[in-house]
């Protein structure tokens, strides 16, 4: 007997391979639907894991036209990025570095173009597992938003490595600490694929270590040169660090560390110990006491827009209340914020109501100005209402007076019955920072600096009064 097989049998074997063809790539485009919607934390680099681990199970067999799909589990995020206790370091790991520059898009600055150039890294022999770091090539600023227009959360300077949550044409959105992140402009900077270290501090000098955000709050102990800890979050011109062993938090200015990547020291490096008693009085401050932080406007409502360049009054007095809770939690105060994002719309009337409901000590309005009819008109400006809030008026605006210094042509307190002032059964001011119709006063606006030293002199000036009426 022949083993020629018929024509109907050639025909059926056509059929059955076109189907198993259809449905390994139906089954394949399936899961390019499927992945990303059931598992939406992974990062792109990771469904493409996922992908290849797919693929790599699929056994085509010419003749027979076989496919086993075989282990079909997702495979676990220790698979895709397993952790490991070793650093890599550049001299040992494989570089895959592409040789053409990617130019980023409408990137443009002193109307130099800039350029996003990628370097892929992997520690040798795990090429797949690694998530994606960004080195700054030169000093670099993160913002809150991805516009050129967002307040900034810090400097970075050049050197310095984070790591990348996602990226959007020429913004990369980094993490900075546990669970903030930021937004850097593409610009001098270079990408990294490392298996996934700790981010953390490297102290670059001997520095104290602080209790709160602040040169005034108690030192409790000293960090070495080189010991290393890690970030839990960023507030004006500090950083809170991530410290088990120590009962309350640390404090260290952000000009003396360097953002790297790695494990933190063993052992605290730390030359004194904290005793009950200095830590009572870090802390005890401001205890007891309520303060209701108030960032004006909100939502739709973006307050003064800026006519230079489009930035919003209630992004600028977000940042500014934000540095300014965190001086006050850390002196032991209660601290109610009215809203906080850039995304909420409260009414006047509600934030009032916030304050009375909670019997606050204090009730602190943060806003911006502006006066286009004058653009040389600059400074700060305190509002109060009622007679119970003129002392505090007065000690704050004495506070922004000594914190921001300079020139300074509006520096003054002012009684109007604004709502959230005339409503307010508590002690409560207005607190105008600067105007953004002033061409310096704007600049200033969005940096770190100026929310830091705005945050310092109301801190002051609301600590005063505090104590005073205690």
């Amino acid at each position: 007997m022949s083993n020629k097989p018929t024509f109907g049998a050639g025909i059926m074997t056509s059929i059955i391979k076109i189907l198993l063809i259809g449905v390994s790539l139906l089954s394949f485009l399936l899961t390019l639907i499927i992945v990303p919607v059931k598992y939406p934390d992974l990062i792109p680099t990771e469904v493409g894991a996922y992908l290849e681990h797919w693929t790599a199970r699929a056994i085509f067999i010419p003749d027979k036209m076989l496919v086993g799909m075989l282990n079909m589990e997702l495979p676990s995020q220790a698979e895709l990025s397993p952790y490991s206790d070793q650093v890599p370091e550049a001299s040992t790991t494989a570089v895959e570095t592409n040789s053409a520059s990617l130019p980023v898009q409408e990137a443009k600055q002193q109307g130099e173009e800039k350029e996003l150039r990628i370097s892929k890294l992997s520690p040798a022999g795990s090429p797949e597992a690694s998530t994606l770091w960004v080195q700054l090539l030169k000093k670099g600023v993160v913002r809150n938003e991805a516009k050129e227009t967002s307040p900034e959360i810090m400097v970075i300077p050049a050197g310095e490595w984070l790591p990348v949550v996602k990226q959007e044409k020429q913004w990369t959105k980094v993490k900075l600490g546990a669970s903030q992140t930021g937004w850097l402009q593409g610009g001098e900077v270079q990408m990294h694929k490392l298996s996934d270290p700790t981010q953390i501090l490297r102290v670059a000098s001997q520095t104290p270590l602080y209790s709160g955000p602040d040169y005034s709050f108690e030192k409790l102990g000293i960090a070495e040169e080189g010991s290393s800890y890690v970030p839990k979050q960023v507030s004006g011109q500090w950083i809170e660090l991530k410290e088990k062993k120590f009962q309350s938090s640390l404090w260290v200015p952000a000009e003396q560390v360097v953002w790297t990547y790695g494990q933190p020291n063993a052992a605290v490096a730390a030359s004194v110990s904290i005793s009950a008693s200095s830590r009572k009085e870090a802390l005890g401050k401001l205890a007891g006491k309520t303060i209701v932080l108030d960032p004006g406007h909100g939502g739709k409502d973006t307050g003064a827009i800026a006519q230079i360049k489009k930035v919003y009054e209630r992004d600028v007095n977000l940042s500014v209340a934000i540095v300014l809770k965190n001086k006050l939690l850390a002196a032991g105060a209660q601290v109610i914020m009215t809203r906080t994002t850039n995304e909420e719309t409260v009414s006047l009337e509600s934030r009032a109501d916030i304050s009375n409901r909670n019997h606050a000590d204090l009730f602190i309005s943060i806003h911006q100005n502006a006066f286009v009819e004058d653009p040389t008109v600059a400074g700060a400006i305190t509002f109060y209402s009622n007679e119970n809030s003129l002392k505090a008026a007065q000690l704050i605006e004495e506070g922004i007076n000594d914190s921001i210094g300079g020139e300074n042509t509006r520096h003054r307190v002012e009684k109007q019955p604004f709502v959230v002032l005339r409503q307010n059964k508590q002690p409560a001011v207005l607190v105008e920072g600067c105007f953004l119709s002033n061409p310096e006063e704007l600049a200033n606006s969005l940096l770190s600096t100026f929310h830091e030293q705005l945050a310092v002199g109301i801190y002051n000036g609301a600590l005063k009064f505090l104590e005073a009426d205690a």
